[in-house]
């Protein structure tokens, strides 16, 4: 969760909640440069420019700077190129100035490009393997040559079998996803992702515990799951930040340690900016709420992340988080209780199809407690509860199953 000096909130809101472009290319600029509110910090302009590239093509031709010269990012020519050309499709929005600098960069990256692409099939076809991946990964982004999914094929599956960990975490996802014309073959996923993995490639060892966890070309096994995970993941690997994280609050594959999940989960909100983070941020803000398994309890905190989590989704919210909320307000844990708010949360985590909300709003209508008491519609509220179940707690299951008997009871099925 990224910290912005008060001075910039006005700016940061209409970057997020209404995707201005002129806002995104603002940010960009000052943490490209720095200025008196902020200090110069690439990763940080690299994320806004990113945010305004496809409708701005000042953000476009920056971030192609970016790329180009590795700023923030790994060098990567081939997108800067991408991204060159088309801030040019839209140069009456540029400068004079920006404009005949981006047409020179073109210019210049073209011929290192085709030069590249000379050099690397040379050295493809005397049988170097990571020239190979990189030859194919030219196909892929068809920047200098044309989209071709027999090249893709041909030069990537050399590079795997010719022992780069790169090429093998890329099939290891492909013959699984079916993406440039792949048949699916878990078999052959499951083979390359471990081939890469146990190279130490991070996104080998990732796709490797996602085949252990899915039961892709294996069977499924949470134990090893966790630990190919954890490994990507202390290796930097983002997605498996979070899936860590998970998997440490759910005692899934590890015994449950909230401690390491938060930790787990606060490095992908840090690190990982280009995926929404409302189930983490709802799962930090779960794991300070009740406390235990190495953490103390933090209500502060948890309403923090909670709140947090319930506003993200174009304001709609994250429905287990506004659910939770909903249950703070209800008990007065954190908060002063206050009954109207909490059905107020209730309500809205049920229309956004949460499964506990509908099953406090049954239990409410059931017992006549602060709403109407009708069975017709605590067995309303209860079968959507029922139907929305999935992978909650084995007491949710519970409390759900304890009332449909009671409604069945009293003649409400």
């Amino acid at each position: 969760m990224k910290e912005y000096p008060p001075q910039l909130k006005d700016l940061v809101e209409r970057a997020v909640e209404h995707n201005d472009h002129m806002a995104q290319r603002q940010l960009g600029l000052m943490y490209d440069f720095g200025n008196e509110y902020v200090e110069r910090d690439y990763k940080e302009a690299l994320y806004w420019y990113r945010s305004g590239a496809t409708y701005d093509p000042e953000c476009s031709w920056r971030l192609a700077y970016f790329y180009q010269h590795g700023q923030g990012t790994e060098k990567d020519e081939q997108s800067a190129l991408r991204l060159y050309k088309y801030s040019l499709e839209d140069y009456q929005k540029l400068s004079k100035e920006a404009e005949d600098y981006v047409r020179y960069a073109v210019a210049e990256l073209e011929k290192k490009v085709n030069e590249t692409f000379a050099s690397l099939s040379v050295k493809a076809e005397g049988g170097d393997a990571h020239s190979q991946y990189l030859l194919a990964m030219m196909y892929v982004k068809h920047v200098v040559v044309p989209l071709d999914f027999d090249k893709i094929k041909y030069w990537m599956v050399k590079a795997a079998d010719g022992g780069d960990m790169y090429a093998q975490a890329w099939l290891a996802f492909e013959y699984w996803a079916t993406d440039y014309q792949f048949q699916r073959d878990l078999g052959k996923s499951f083979h390359y992702a471990r081939c890469s993995a146990l190279q130490g490639h991070p996104e080998g060892a990732y796709q490797l515990a996602l085949c252990y966890q899915n039961g892709t070309g294996v069977a499924e096994n949470d134990v090893e799951a966790f630990k190919w995970m954890k490994i990507a993941a202390d290796k930097g690997h983002e997605m498996a930040m979070s899936s860590v994280g998970r998997y440490f609050a759910e005692g899934k594959g590890t015994a449950k340690n909230y401690e390491l999940a938060v930790h787990y989960l606060k490095l992908y909100c840090q690190n990982d900016r280009d995926f929404p983070h409302g189930y983490e941020q709802y799962q930090i803000g779960y794991c300070y709420y009740y406390g235990g398994y190495g953490l103390k309890q933090n209500l502060s905190e948890a309403l923090k992340w909670l709140n947090i989590a319930a506003r993200i989704e174009t304001n709609r919210g994250l429905p287990s988080a506004v659910s939770l909320l909903g249950e703070a307000y209800f008990t007065g844990t954190g908060v002063s209780r206050n009954i109207e708010k909490a059905i107020s949360l209730y309500k809205k985590a049920d229309f956004l199809d949460d499964c506990f909300a509908a099953y406090k709003l049954a239990y409410l209508h059931f017992y006549g407690m602060y709403a109407e008491k009708s069975y017709s519609e605590a067995l309303r509220y209860v079968k959507l509860a029922d139907k929305r179940f999935y992978n909650h707690s084995t007491e949710l299951r519970v409390q759900i199953d304890a009332l449909k008997k009671q409604l069945s009871q009293k003649g409400y099925n």
